[in-house]
């Protein structure tokens, strides 16, 4: 089963985690491009939609869109194609640490609100390079669920 190809608007100067809340009553409305689900993401991270959670095999395609709305693509990337000293299989093609692109790209879950909000289905991607990777987990993460809470309660 394949779902419908998903496009991701990202603000050009965006760095960080995102999070698609799915099946949202005051979400953004449903936009397509060309067959493509569109989802264009706020600059906090965090995008309410009406859209239902997908379901199958993934089609995604991540851009950066500047003031002027030029997209520039991002590459998904894969903490796997980095070499570390604990790599066994040496990737000769390492990307550069330095080069920004999408990591957990495809992610979906379910969660459990919080202040009794309820569960929702979510998807989540980061918008980094593999140098930063790690400074998007601890209390920005805590922070961040924090905020899609209080997104979610202003929605109801």
């Amino acid at each position: 089963m394949t779902t419908e190809p998903e496009t991701f608007l990202i603000p050009s100067d965006f760095r960080g985690r995102v999070n698609i809340i799915y099946d949202q009553k005051c979400g953004e409305e449903a936009e397509f491009e060309n067959d493509r689900r569109i989802y264009r993401i706020p600059n906090d991270g965090i995008l309410l939609t009406k859209f239902e959670k997908p379901a199958g095999l993934i089609d995604h395609k991540y851009f950066l869109v500047d003031s002027s709305g030029t997209r520039t693509e991002l590459t998904k990337m894969d903490v796997r194609d980095y070499n570390e000293d604990y790599t066994i299989t040496k990737n000769p093609n390492e990307p550069p640490r330095d080069s920004l692109g999408i990591f957990k790209w495809g992610s979906l879950g379910n969660a459990t609100g919080m202040n009794d909000n309820g569960s929702y289905s979510f998807q989540e991607f980061l918008v980094t390079d593999y140098n930063e990777l790690g400074n998007n987990s601890g209390r920005k993460y805590m922070n961040f669920t924090q905020l899609i809470s209080e997104k979610r309660t202003d929605c109801e």
